[in-house]
């Protein structure tokens, strides 16, 4: 493998590189990195193993400028200025501050298949999935009766370490779903072109929806102050109106939740085009993400417009289908492989 010389953009900078056809004899496995693209083949590569060698041995770093490496430096040597000041506006702006500040060469994250980012993803997923799940099936599931404050307010109170214990988990699930959100963006940004604004779009829809998330949250702070009132609420308020706002903001919690649900709708959607795209990634994930993003979409606008609404098996199927695949190709490709 050799590298060939790269283009200058005009306007917008980007990595512009060439892609040539494998020549008859070599032999490239399907998952090398679509970075893998922009080299011309000018030998026989036996096993995807000796690929990947030879790709991580030359310190090529796409589409990132500013790491360790020569920044697809050619034969001849390193770029001149012009040509080294190509760079993506989009990684300067989002994660180029956050690599000078530790030091991090990003680029040695796009090798073969062990990839860091790829393990922090995994782990950082399955992490998310497990709070959320305590949170919600553990904690609320057991504590909230549907259409009774009284009860609802009780259980509340007679648990109030165990309610709390659901709001933290519920935190530490939004800060594991930024970690995953930067980790994703890493990997698919790495493409260019339609891909890295599509990944810029990806990663904003899931900021706004861990942000929902997060102040959604405090209306449960809400409905544990409602059930354990405070003297100046006590005077306030009776008995009946406390419980009855326990259950009221639980309620408008729920519908918050769907709104959020909403802006991850068009993360999923814009991933699962991604993923399908990708040539790390196995397209059948990419077609489950496609289908999330419209079991998402109808089963948070079901929950405002049908009363007492309940998601349908054939949908809830979908969405545990989907981020239970795409967790666990995450782990596999980051930590088994």
């Amino acid at each position: 493998l050799r590298r060939v010389r790269v283009s200058p953009a005009p306007k917008c900078p980007r990595l512009h590189r060439t892609r040539s056809p494998e020549p008859e004899g070599t032999r490239i496995h399907r998952s090398l990195p679509h970075s893998m693209s922009g080299w011309e083949s000018v030998g026989s590569v036996d096993t995807a193993d000796d690929a990947a060698k030879m790709y991580r041995s030359t310190q090529y770093v796409a589409p990132f400028a500013g790491g360790t490496g020569d920044y697809g430096a050619t034969d001849s040597g390193a770029l001149d200025s012009k040509q080294a000041g190509q760079r993506s506006w989009m990684f300067s702006a989002l994660v180029k501050p956050f690599c000078c500040c530790c030091r991090w060469d990003p680029g040695s994250c796009f090798t073969f298949i062990d990839v860091p980012i790829t393990r922090i993803a995994g782990v950082g997923y399955l992490l998310l999935i497990i709070l959320a799940m305590f949170a919600e099936v553990g904690v609320r599931s057991a504590l909230i009766v549907a259409g009774d404050a009284s009860a609802t307010a009780a259980n509340i109170r007679s648990n109030p370490l165990w309610f709390k214990c659901g709001f933290l988990a519920d935190i530490g699930a939004f800060a594991c779903d930024v970690l995953v959100n930067g980790a994703l963006y890493l990997l698919l940004y790495e493409f260019g072109g339609a891909s890295a604004f599509a990944a810029t779009l990806a990663m904003l829809f899931r900021v706004v929806q861990a942000a929902v998330l997060a102040v959604n949250t405090c209306l449960l702070w809400f409905a544990f102050l409602c059930a354990s009132p405070p003297r100046y609420l006590s005077k306030a308020f009776n008995a009946e109106q406390l419980d009855a706002l326990v259950l009221l903001s639980l309620d408008m919690h729920k519908i918050g939740y769907s709104l959020a649900m909403c802006f991850f709708a068009l993360n999923c959607g814009l991933t699962g085009w991604l993923l399908y795209r990708s040539p790390i990634f196995s397209w059948w994930l990419g077609i489950l993400l496609g289908a999330a993003a419209v079991a998402y979409v109808w089963d948070s606008m079901s929950s405002f417009f049908i009363a007492g609404y309940d998601t349908p098996v054939v949908l809830a199927v979908i969405l545990v289908a989907s981020e239970f695949s795409l967790c666990g190709y995450l782990l596999v490709k980051g930590i088994l492989c």
